[in-house]
């Protein structure tokens, strides 16, 4: 939540903590400006009937000469807007890092890749890519997570999801709490059936 105190009018956020188990309410003490961030996929966008203008502010000529940061270089590259994607398919740590039958299974069935913060530490895949908290908050259709045991703040960043599957060998696995079709089994051997039948079992 990122709202205005009406009283104060000083920004007031609830930042969630322990995979959404708590919420812990933040209230700008300091001066202005006052800035909040939220995770891609936190909020759903709705239509509004208010109107903004955008004031463009020159730069004093002293500030310019004072300044201590130089561009060297700039690089763009496209980002993946996971939070918009109808159907994700997550790697978790049971995949190893190995991600060929995932892709190869998400291209089949047009879906996206995301992947568990472990997998993201240890830069199979950016940032831009990682499920939960501390990544992108999911609102898909559709969601297969693969090889996850289902970490609070993993399960946090896929609350908004219609169907979850999930496959694990764990059949405690926590991530079984908490979707709604759980497969027991090895997930390469359920990736390469589901990928034969996707293609025609040929």
């Amino acid at each position: 939540m990122v709202d205005i105190d009406e009283k104060d009018r000083k920004l007031v956020t609830a930042v969630p903590g322990f995979g959404g188990n708590i919420v812990a309410t933040v209230v700008c003490t300091g001066g202005k400006p006052e800035m909040a961030t939220v995770s891609p996929g936190t909020y759903e966008a709705k239509p509004s009937d208010k109107e903004a203008s955008v004031i463009m502010e020159s730069i004093p000529e002293d500030l310019v000469r004072k300044r201590r940061i130089e561009l060297v270089e700039k690089k763009t590259s496209p980002m993946p807007d996971l939070s918009r994607a109808e159907r994700v398919v997550v790697a978790g740590l049971g995949t190893g890092g190995d991600l060929e039958l995932i892709r190869e299974f998400a291209n089949l069935i047009g879906a996206a890749v995301g992947v568990t913060r472990p997998l993201a530490d240890m830069g199979i895949m950016p940032r831009d890519y990682q499920i939960g908290t501390t990544g992108v908050s999911l609102r898909a259709k559709t969601v297969f997570v693969f090889g996850a045991s289902g970490a609070p703040h993993f399960v946090y960043g896929i609350r908004d999801c219609g169907t979850i599957v999930a496959v694990n060998t764990d059949r405690e696995a926590p991530i079984f709490e908490n979707c709604d079709y759980c497969v027991v089994a090895d997930l390469f051997d359920v990736l390469k059936a589901l990928i034969k039948e996707l293609r025609g079992g040929k």
